[in-house]
Protein backbone atom coordinates (compact mmCIF):
# COMPACT_ATOMS: atom_id res chain seq x y z
CA UNK A 1 0.00 0.00 0.00
CA UNK A 2 1.25 3.76 -1.03
CA UNK A 3 0.68 6.39 0.98
CA UNK A 4 -2.14 9.07 -0.33
CA UNK A 5 -2.13 12.26 0.24
CA UNK A 6 -4.99 13.34 2.19
CA UNK A 7 -6.85 16.86 2.94
CA UNK A 8 -6.99 18.01 6.69
CA UNK A 9 -9.82 20.29 9.19
CA UNK A 10 -9.11 23.35 9.49
CA UNK A 11 -8.64 23.62 12.89
CA UNK A 12 -9.47 26.96 15.35
CA UNK A 13 -8.28 30.57 14.26
CA UNK A 14 -5.57 31.64 15.98
CA UNK A 15 -7.16 35.34 15.49
CA UNK A 16 -8.90 36.28 19.20
CA UNK A 17 -11.41 38.10 17.26
CA UNK A 18 -12.12 35.36 14.94
CA UNK A 19 -11.92 32.95 18.06
CA UNK A 20 -14.57 34.77 19.27
CA UNK A 21 -16.43 35.24 16.07
CA UNK A 22 -16.97 31.11 15.54
CA UNK A 23 -17.40 30.76 19.48
CA UNK A 24 -20.68 33.28 19.14
CA UNK A 25 -21.92 31.14 15.84
CA UNK A 26 -21.17 27.86 17.65
CA UNK A 27 -23.29 29.26 20.32
CA UNK A 28 -26.29 31.71 19.03
CA UNK A 29 -26.81 29.60 15.47
CA UNK A 30 -25.54 26.70 15.27
CA UNK A 31 -26.75 24.34 18.13
CA UNK A 32 -30.01 25.68 18.26
CA UNK A 33 -30.33 24.21 14.94
CA UNK A 34 -28.76 21.25 16.21
CA UNK A 35 -31.26 21.02 18.71
CA UNK A 36 -34.11 21.45 16.88
CA UNK A 37 -33.03 18.70 14.48
CA UNK A 38 -32.98 16.16 17.36
CA UNK A 39 -36.42 17.10 18.44
CA UNK A 40 -37.54 16.38 14.79
CA UNK A 41 -38.48 19.78 14.46
CA UNK A 42 -36.33 20.39 11.38
CA UNK A 43 -33.36 19.06 9.41
CA UNK A 44 -29.63 19.96 9.38
CA UNK A 45 -27.68 19.20 6.18
CA UNK A 46 -23.83 19.42 6.11
CA UNK A 47 -22.01 19.99 2.59
CA UNK A 48 -18.58 20.06 2.00
CA UNK A 49 -16.62 20.83 -1.37
CA UNK A 50 -15.57 17.67 -3.33
CA UNK A 51 -12.32 18.63 -3.44
CA UNK A 52 -11.19 14.94 -2.95
CA UNK A 53 -10.62 12.98 -5.78
CA UNK A 54 -11.09 9.21 -5.35
CA UNK A 55 -10.14 7.89 -8.64
CA UNK A 56 -13.77 6.32 -9.16
CA UNK A 57 -15.20 7.75 -12.26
Amino acid sequence: MQSRKVGYLPGKAANPEKIEEQEQFRINELEPRLEAAKAGESAVFLWMLPILFTGLT
